[in-house]
């Protein structure tokens, strides 16, 4: 699985990035 090759920290950032551009997205509109 590509998630098996990420460290926790790179999961943790990819999470992070995909939740504020939801809530930028949201905002802007």
């Amino acid at each position: 699985e590509k998630a098996a090759r990420l460290s926790p920290v790179d999961e943790v950032r990819t999470m992070l990035d995909n939740n504020l551009r939801g809530v930028l997205s949201t905002f802007s509109q």
